[in-house]
């Protein structure tokens, strides 16, 4: 929306995980996540762990290239068989600070599965608080 609803959202909840987890984001140690899968290219994800949390940031990249110009950049159609190939200590399950969505402890986390309601994703390691 032009309105900047969604960036206030975005901030707002962002925040909010942020002032949750703040050990987590000024003590985490940076993890790059690799991914896997055809629309590999087109995102960037990382982890920050801190004495056992851990958070999981999903953002994806050069969109143009991948969406049409009217599409939501989300969903399975979108991303296809691309997923986050999760080190052991990774494994969730993983709570999503953005949606309130739930992930199943998997090693292979699907992005189709991640960005199905939104286009970026924040992930907290375990159970909302």
């Amino acid at each position: 929306r032009e309105d900047g609803r969604l960036k206030l959202f975005l901030i707002t909840r962002t925040l909010a995980a942020r002032q949750r987890f703040r050990a987590v984001f000024e003590h985490g140690t940076y993890c790059p996540i690799v991914v896997d899968g055809e629309r590999a290219d087109h995102v960037v994800a990382f982890a920050r762990i801190h004495q056992g949390q851990a958070t999981l940031t999903v953002v994806p990249r050069f969109l143009t290239g991948l969406i049409a110009p009217d599409q939501d950049p989300y969903g399975k159609a979108v991303w296809g068989d691309t997923a986050l190939v999760l080190p052991p200590d990774l494994h969730g399950p993983w709570y999503d600070a953005l949606t309130d969505g739930k992930l199943r402890d998997q090693a292979r986390l699907p992005l189709g599965k991640i960005l199905h309601r939104f286009p970026v994703a924040l992930l907290v390691k375990g159970q909302p608080r």
